[in-house]
């Protein structure tokens, strides 16, 4: 059960992180053909009051949760394969 909670929790990590990452570099290629001002997506920095929807949501939440139980589940199954010493 603790294998189960770390692997799903740490997958359902990284396809949160993957679509955060992907939909920040698409509001990066908008940025650039909308705003003037950049030159390229390189000058484009990813915190910005536009990344805000992006970055600080449901799903961010959510990974925050998930890595808390990552750690807490990599700690059990550590407390739980290492033998009592009594």
């Amino acid at each position: 059960m603790i294998r189960l909670m770390t692997i799903s929790s740490l997958l359902i990590n990284l396809i949160i992180l993957s679509v955060t990452i992907i939909r920040a570099f698409h509001l990066k290629t908008i940025l650039a053909e909308v705003n003037p001002i950049y030159k390229g997506q390189t000058e484009i920095p990813l915190f910005t009051p536009y990344s805000n929807a992006i970055f600080f949501n449901l799903f961010t939440f959510i990974s925050l949760l998930l890595i808390c139980l990552f750690i807490s589940s990599l700690m059990a199954y550590k407390d739980k394969s290492t033998p009592a010493a009594d």
